[in-house]
């Protein structure tokens, strides 16, 4: 419908935000206080929970299919069909870096070190980057397309779920 709605653990509405299109990723701030959003419009918008835009981010192609934010709420990471992982800056609202990757994306993690960050694709690898958008490694796991990705506490290991019906736990050193 066009909104994104903000709901407490006990079922309460807390806020709507109105964004235009549908969905496909959201992601929470660390500060409690704060989500991102990406969809078909290909922006990524900045809301307060009370459901009042804040930011929009303009850049994207095609379709925002994944976002992600560091631990300290200092970027967002978001995916999408055009091929591209971009780094955003929260405290500028500016796009930091770009990362290619040539192939449709649904799936982007952000590593707790805050420096690294990991992105899943169609053509079924999971690419390593730094925030510059340096490309670190590539590992194929899968034999299918890779649709999630969970950063873990360690900021060693990474989950990744794929249309082939697995999960693996790997290493991203």
């Amino acid at each position: 419908d066009g909104t994104a709605k903000v709901w407490m653990l006990d079922g309460t509405l807390e806020g709507t935000c109105q964004t235009d299109g549908h969905l496909f990723a959201v992601a929470a701030m660390p500060d409690g206080e704060h989500f991102v959003t990406g969809g078909q419009q290909k922006l990524i918008k900045l809301f307060h929970i009370d459901g009042t835009r804040v930011a929009t981010l303009q850049g994207h192609n095609n379709y925002v299919t994944s976002l992600a934010v560091t631990a300290g709420g200092q970027h967002v990471i978001s995916a999408s069909l055009d091929k591209t992982v971009k780094v955003w800056s929260m405290t500028s609202n500016s796009l930091l870096s770009t990362c290619n990757v040539n192939k449709h994306l649904d799936a982007v993690a952000a590593m707790p070190d805050g420096k690294r960050i990991l992105s899943g694709s169609i053509d079924t690898t999971i690419r390593v980057w730094l925030l510059d958008g340096t490309h670190q490694n590539t590992f194929q796991l899968h034999d299918g397309h890779v649709y999630a990705l969970v950063a873990m506490h360690d900021n060693q290991h990474a989950l990744s779920g794929s249309e082939d019906n697995t999960v693996k736990l790997f290493n991203v050193n």
